[in-house]
């Protein structure tokens, strides 16, 4: 018996002989055309006999028959669980396999990883690539920092699989940066170290800092894990060096905070100026009033001056205030702009003449 016995559509049967497999075994063979029917099935078989393809090749033949359907929206259509995330990985690049000759998309979810993007893939209905390796990069990472460098290395070669699809630049860098401390330990990895180096160049032209201090973070640990200390110690000096301008930033960002809320408090001083200007005015009509009713009635014009004495010395003070405070604000404001400004300066360039 081979496949084109079971009833298979051609789609599927091409991408059956193109993973090199033309006869059914045991399983497959009574398994196919019990689910092609419908029909509910447990089957049990050793390892290695076929058992995904067994429900997977009917699956997606009931799945591709059912797609000029009328749409209802995005939804799934089929679900597979397994116990593992291993399992689970390895049964969607089956499918994946088995499909690739349809429009049928597969994908894969496990926990361990954000579950952000698979929940974005899931609403959308659609595999996005891009997404697919954020999971196996998160995976890899999660094996790699508690130090189970074989499972890491696995997912890392998933994720390198898409973004050779993708084929961005930028995104292959950051494959990189994350993966190739997990290579370092068992092969070659210069030429891995000398793009991310001539990489970091391009990034310290763009003033991305932040990626460069991670690429050479990244260079400081593999350098760390092959032993090599000079290597090791001249990563870290320029991985420390991009780090304390990015704090310097820091700090320059609080500053220009500082400085938006001086801004502010000077318009509010300038109001209460203006509001006392208006008060004052007002209480010196009030006066002029209360003097034409003392001088009609002949009472209380000495209380009268002194409350307008009072008043004047108020105003005065709160006019002192106010000027000490924003000289004393805008003096400080500047002077530290001025230092940090002169520190950045300097320090980008002695960094830009390292690497450039």
């Amino acid at each position: 018996m081979s496949f084109k016995d079971l009833q298979l559509i051609k789609p599927i049967l091409k991408a059956v002989a193109e993973s090199g497999y033309d006869t059914p075994t045991l399983v497959q063979e009574q398994t196919i055309p019990l689910v092609l029917a419908r029909k509910d099935v447990i089957a049990s078989a050793q390892t290695g006999t076929g058992k995904t393809a067994a429900f997977a090749l009917p699956i997606l033949q009931l799945l591709f028959d059912k797609q000029d359907a009328p749409k209802k929206g995005k939804k799934i259509r089929a679900l597979i669980v397994s116990p593992t995330r291993e399992l689970a990985i390895q049964i969607a690049q089956n499918f994946k396999t088995y499909s690739k000759h349809t429009n049928l998309q597969t994908m894969v979810i496990f926990g361990g990883a954000s579950i952000e993007p698979q929940i974005d893939l899931l609403k959308k209905g659609v595999v996005n690539p891009v997404n697919e390796y954020i999971l196996y990069i998160n995976m890899g990472q999660i094996y790699l920092n508690n130090g189970n460098i074989d499972s890491a290395i696995h997912y890392f070669d998933l994720a390198k699989i898409l973004v050779n699809k993708i084929g961005s630049k930028d995104r292959l860098m950051s494959f990189m940066v994350y993966s190739t401390p997990a290579y370092a330990g068992s092969r070659d990895v210069s030429e891995e170290v000398q793009l991310m180096k001539e990489y970091t160049k391009d990034l310290l032209k763009d003033n991305d800092l932040i990626s460069a201090r991670d690429t050479w973070n990244t260079l400081y640990t593999i350098a760390k894990i092959q032993k090599k200390p000079k290597e090791t110690l001249d990563a870290y000096l320029i991985y420390d060096s991009i780090d304390d301008v990015l704090s310097s930033n820091a700090n320059k960002k609080y500053i220009n905070e500082l400085q938006t809320k001086f801004e502010t408090q000077k318009k509010e001083a300038k109001i209460q100026l203006q509001q006392k200007e208006i008060n004052k005015n007002s209480s010196l009509i009030n006066i002029l009033i209360a003097l034409l009713i003392a001088c009609i009635f002949g009472t209380g014009f000495v209380i009268y001056l002194n409350r307008l004495k009072k008043n004047k010395q108020q105003v005065l003070q709160q006019q002192q205030f106010t000027t000490q405070f924003l000289e004393k604000s805008e003096a400080e404001r500047s002077r530290i702009a001025r230092d940090l400004h002169d520190v950045l300066s300097q320090e980008l360039l002695v960094l830009k003449n390292k690497l450039i």
